[in-house]
């Protein structure tokens, strides 16, 4: 005798929302957005550590009608409003996260990489923290505007704004290092 379908539904639902499940499926997505959203690398494991934590302890409060990668995103934002509060006057976290050597990658690979992820960090750093957390959660983890409005409480037409003035910036950015290869804060430098 087979299960009632809409029984098995439900049993499939709780356990893609098994903390387990959740850890496993979202860990490196969390450990980005605190990335993007300017933890230091030498704290984003206790981080994200803290972020799972949190995960834990409120699951059972978890609204199953908005996105889990929203909600997980909004604990990883106050996280990292906390961890960046910790030590605001050290800035050396601009330094990359050493990652392993790769054997495909030649090392002036791995230099424009390293130069690469400096330019994003730079612009990510000219942005306020609102459009920062627009973009990170947009454009580079891929959440929708409705799903991250919702997360975060604001219409989706302010979602829109942060993110049209976090594009302009970065825009910017890219600008001032096509000039002359290097970041320029607000990309104040023009090409002469």
């Amino acid at each position: 005798m087979s299960a009632d379908p809409a029984r098995r539904r439900s049993a499939a639902v709780s356990h893609e929302h098994t903390f387990e499940a959740i850890y496993r499926g979202h860990h490196d997505f969390v450990w980005r957005v605190l990335f993007g959203l300017g933890v230091r690398p030498e704290q984003l494991d206790d981080a994200t550590q803290e972020t799972f934590v949190i995960v834990y302890r409120r699951l059972d409060c978890y609204d199953r009608s908005l996105p889990l990668r929203s909600w997980l995103f909004g604990i990883a934002r106050n996280v990292s409003r906390k961890q960046r509060t910790r030590k605001l006057s050290d800035r050396r976290w601009l330094e990359l996260v050493e990652e392993p050597v790769s054997l495909e990658v030649d090392p002036w690979g791995r230099v424009l990489q390293g130069e690469a992820a400096r330019i994003v960090q730079s612009a990510l750093d000219d942005m306020d923290e609102t459009q920062r957390h627009v973009f990170v959660a947009m454009e580079i983890e891929g959440l929708s505007a409705p799903e991250l409005a919702r997360s975060l409480g604001i219409s989706v037409n302010t979602i829109y704004s942060r993110l049209r003035l976090a594009r302009r910036k970065f825009d910017k950015m890219i600008a001032s290092v096509r000039c002359d290869g290097s970041p320029h804060a607000g990309g104040t430098r023009t090409c002469g």
